[in-house]
């Protein structure tokens, strides 16, 4: 079963596609920036920063 999902912690985007589709052993991740969307900041310059952001943002939207 496909589920589209809009994470919560991410504005809702005006593009033709889902930020993140699940499937039963899949995560399709599309248009995830390095950003702090709670606090409204960009979070630059550290790679482990930047992966950090990234990877809240995916963890918040896949958790059950």
């Amino acid at each position: 079963m496909i589920k589209r999902i809009q994470p919560r912690a991410v504005p809702e985007s005006q593009a033709p596609f889902s930020q993140v589709v699940v499937d039963h052993q899949y995560a399709f991740l599309a248009g995830l920036v390095t950003a702090d969307f709670p606090a409204g900041v960009a979070v630059l310059g550290e790679v482990a920063a930047e992966t950090r952001a990234v990877l809240n943002v995916i963890c918040e939207a896949v958790q059950p």
